[in-house]
């Protein structure tokens, strides 16, 4: 960003608001991509064209701020609010490309809970956002939510989650480039097994 750095011990209350916003996304960028251990916050003000105390005053430390990054949402879901018809699979190879992910670096958000300290309160905040993907997941499956299908869905996210962490981390081919329809047929191919599904079906 070019804003001018702002005076910490005067902020205007409306610059205040636009700061910490542009903070906090400038933080997910970088701890998604570079990890906790690798993201300084002195770099996450520079972003932002800010004097490095703001963090301090908006957030209490770098460990708050990491924290708030795991439990704000992103601007994107999992799963479109109109289906049309997709499939189950169709969203989930979408929501694995990582272009639709600029918030993030353009990497999956699943790389944020991964790069990170595993101490709490994260690890509690990381199971609460896998859990509302697995819940996604059997929502948008429709098959309903017993312990079993539970399990299934679990499945479906370890797959997700492996998915978006071998991109990230070896960019094998042809797994790195493959389109999200390309993706897709597979992807449903296992889908259909584990919430067994009959062939070729709708998942909506």
């Amino acid at each position: 960003m070019t804003t001018a750095p702002l005076d910490p011990r005067t902020p205007h209350p409306r610059d205040a608001k636009a700061t910490t916003a542009a903070l906090l996304d400038a933080a997910r960028r970088r701890f998604t991509v570079l990890g906790y251990a690798g993201t300084k916050v002195r770099d996450i003000a520079a972003d932002v064209g800010v004097n490095v105390s703001l963090i301090n005053r908006y957030f209490g430390s770098k460990e708050q701020l990491f924290a708030i990054c795991l439990a704000t949402p992103s601007t994107q879901t999992p799963f479109g609010a109109d289906p049309g018809d997709r499939t189950l699979a169709d969203d989930l190879a979408r929501h694995l490309q990582e272009s639709v992910w600029p918030e993030f670096g353009h990497q999956h958000p699943i790389m944020l809970w991964l790069r990170g300290p595993a101490d709490e309160p994260d690890i509690a905040l990381r199971r609460a956002a896998l859990e509302r993907f697995i819940d996604d997941v059997l929502k948008a499956a429709g098959t309903g939510t017993s312990p079993e299908l539970r399990l299934r869905a679990q499945l479906i996210a370890a797959l997700a989650v492996g998915i978006a962490a071998t991109k990230a981390i070896a960019a094998p081919e042809p797994l790195t480039t493959a389109s999200p329809d390309e993706l897709a047929g597979p992807l449903g191919e296992v889908i259909e097994v584990l919430l067994e599904l009959p062939p070729g079906p709708r998942q909506r």
